[in-house]
C-alpha cells in the first residue's frame, strides 16, 4: 500500500480501522445523548405541574410532575424473622464463615465472610468448608406507594417506578424486634451492631460455616415523579406506551430535573466517548510511526540508448 511517495505496511491499516473506529464510536455515543436528550425534553415539555388531588380528572391521561414523599400503603415483612417495618424496599443478606485459598507460589488460606459456600474439595488437609446459608437473601418490594405531601394523598406510584426507588439503608435490628424472633433462632444468633451473628462468632470466636444476617431497607423519601396520570395514578408510559416516568431523589422544578438527568445521560457515555478518543489517538500514532519508519517509492531510471 502505498500513500504520499512512500509504500505503507498493514500497520497503517490497522491505523486507518482504529480512527474509523474511534470516529463511528463517538457518533453513534454523541447520537445517542441527543436522542436521550431530545425524548426528555419533549417529555418535561408535556408535563404539568399537578400537586391537587381535586384536578386529576381534569389532567386524566396527561403527563404531570409532581412531588412529595414516597410512602408505602402498609409494611413489608420477613417472616422467618417475624420482622415487619414500613419500607419501600427490605433485603435479607447471608454471609458465611469460610476459609478462601489464594493459589501462587505456595498455596494460601484465609477465613472470610463469604456470600456464599466456597468449595473445597481441592483445599489442602485442614481447610475444608462446612454448613450452609441458614436464610437465603431475600428482596421484597411494596407493591403500593403513594405520593403523599403534608398528610395528603397527592398520587399514586405504578410499581413500574420501583425500579428507580433507591437510598438503602442498613436497617438496625433493635431488641424489642430481637425479641420476637422464633425461640430456635434466638438460641441460634445473637444481636451485634443491628445484625444477627452466630453465637459463637458474636463471642469473638467465629467457627467455618457461621452465618450472619443483616437487613438493608429503603425508607420514605421525598421525590419528583413524572408520569401519566391515570385514574390518579401515576403511570410510567402514556396512552402510546411511550416511556414518559421519571423519579429523582428530592424536590426538583423542571430545570432542575433536566439539569440532574442530562447530566446522568452524560456520565452514562463518558467511557464510550474516552475510549473513542483513545482508539483514534492510537490509530493516528500508528500511522505515523508507519509513515515515518516507510520507505520512499522510487521510480526506475530508464538507461540512456545512444545510437550506433
Amino acid at each position: 500500500m502505498s500513500l504520499l511517495g512512500k509504500r505503507l505496511s498493514l500497520k497503517s491499516l490497522a491505523a486507518a480501522v482504529c480512527v474509523v473506529a474511534g470516529l463511528a464510536l463517538a457518533w453513534f455515543t454523541l447520537k445517542i445523548d441527543h436522542d436521550r436528550l431530545t425524548k426528555l425534553d419533549s417529555v418535561l415539555a408535556a408535563a404539568i405541574a399537578y400537586d391537587d388531588p381535586s384536578k386529576a380528572s381534569e389532567l386524566e391521561g396527561r403527563i404531570v410532575i409532581t412531588h412529595g414523599t414516597a410512602t408505602p400503603r402498609g409494611e413489608l415483612s420477613d417472616p422467618a424473622f417475624n420482622l415487619k417495618v414500613p419500607a419501600l424496599k427490605l433485603f435479607r443478606d447471608t454471609q458465611i464463615y469460610q476459609w478462601k485459598e489464594k493459589r501462587g507460589k505456595f498455596r494460601t488460606y484465609s477465613q472470610i465472610w463469604s456470600e456464599e459456600p466456597i468449595d473445597s474439595t481441592d483445599f489442602q488437609e485442614g481447610h475444608f468448608n462446612q454448613g450452609t446459608i441458614a436464610y437465603p437473601d431475600r428482596f421484597v418490594a411494596a407493591e403500593q406507594i403513594d405520593i403523599v405531601r403534608d398528610g395528603l394523598r397527592i398520587a399514586a406510584l405504578d410499581t413500574s417506578y420501583t425500579q428507580f426507588l433507591g437510598g438503602e439503608v442498613k436497617l438496625m435490628m433493635d431488641w424489642e424486634q430481637y425479641k420476637k424472633l422464633p425461640a430456635s433462632t434466638r438460641l441460634r444468633f445473637d444481636l451485634v451492631n443491628g445484625s444477627l451473628v452466630e453465637k459463637s462468632a458474636a463471642a469473638g470466636d467465629p467457627r467455618i460455616g457461621d452465618n450472619r444476617t443483616r437487613f438493608t431497607m429503603v425508607p420514605a423519601y421525598e421525590v419528583t415523579a413524572v408520569g401519566a396520570l391515570v385514574k390518579g395514578r401515576l403511570l410510567s408510559y402514556d396512552r402510546t406506551m411511550k416511556e414518559v416516568g421519571i423519579l429523582k431523589p428530592g424536590h426538583l422544578d423542571t430545570a432542575e430535573l433536566r439539569k440532574s438527568l442530562a447530566a446522568d445521560i452524560r456520565e452514562g457515555t463518558g467511557l464510550a466517548v474516552f475510549l473513542a478518543g483513545v482508539l483514534f489517538v492510537i490509530g493516528c500514532a500508528l500511522f505515523r510511526s508507519d509513515y515515518r519508519a516507510a520507505p520512499r517509492l522510487t521510480k526506475p531510471v530508464k538507461p540512456i540508448m545512444f545510437g550506433r
